[in-house]
């Protein structure tokens, strides 16, 4: 964890990583405009399992994100069913603050 923080620190100190941060901001936020807030949530959630699985397996985010979203919408209903879950609870929460 040690490690991976101080890269983290190095990539922020870089002016690309910044922009990068600023450019994935704007994209998120036309795409809530675009689509709404909970199929924004659903990416959120998409993303961050296959951000996980390209850490955990080595295997290409671009990839992941595809294969699991296939995955879960064709073959796994449950899953799909709890990440929608997810997503609704998440949205009924903010609603509440």
């Amino acid at each position: 964890m040690k490690r991976r923080g101080i890269g983290l620190t190095f990539a922020i100190n870089r002016g690309d990583a910044k922009s990068q941060f600023k450019n994935s901001l704007d994209e998120l936020l036309a795409f809530k405009v675009n689509y709404g807030v909970d199929i924004l949530l659903l990416k959120l959630v998409l993303s961050f399992n296959a951000l996980g699985l390209t850490q955990n397996l080595g295997i290409d985010y671009r990839a992941a994100t595809q294969e699991l979203y296939y995955y879960i919408t064709k073959h796994d209903p449950g899953t799909y069913a709890a990440t929608m879950t997810l997503a609704n609870s998440v949205l009924e929460r903010s609603r509440q603050i």
